[in-house]
């Protein structure tokens, strides 16, 4: 976490947004390579996993509670409810999903959806970023948000 807090405390939503890129990335170059054999697959796949599900930790955590308590709104708790409850969503729809759609339209397919929902999440967080970085130049608090760890 020290490297984070050194170089990222004023940015904290550009890993997530790298971290993003780089499982979209991963997911895409796991579909062109799928016959080149199982070694080649798990490399993508856990590049693929890892991109994605590392994010959740700091989007979960401590970057949740920043963005609550920026400007002094004091909703740090609220804003961690509302991202880890839309990921509880997210995890009660994804078995119904990936069954019909690997059924219906099959594995290729859904593939290609990880990948548009994965680069659908990457430009929001990009959004945010842009969001975050327009508080940062208007003189408000280090990228519009603190780390929970600064607090204590």
């Amino acid at each position: 976490m020290f490297k984070f807090r050194r170089h990222w405390s004023r940015y904290p939503l550009v890993p997530v947004l790298v971290s993003g890129i780089i499982g979209t990335v991963a997911f895409v170059l796991f579909m062109l390579t799928s016959e080149w054999g199982v070694g080649w697959n798990g490399v993508f796949m856990g590049v693929a996993g890892a991109g994605v599900c590392a994010p959740d930790a700091l989007l979960g955590g401590s970057v949740a509670v920043s963005l609550g308590e920026a400007d002094g709104r004091n909703a740090g708790a609220a804003v961690t409810g509302l991202i880890n409850g839309c990921g509880s969503l997210g995890a009660v729809l994804e078995g119904p999903l990936v069954g019909y759609v690997s059924d219906r339209y099959g594995w290729n397919a859904m593939f290609v959806l990880i990948i548009a929902l994965s680069s659908f999440g990457s430009v929001c967080v990009f959004k945010a970023c842009l969001t975050q970085k327009r508080h940062a130049l208007r003189g408000k608090s280090p990228g519009g948000l603190l780390l929970a760890e600064e607090h204590s």
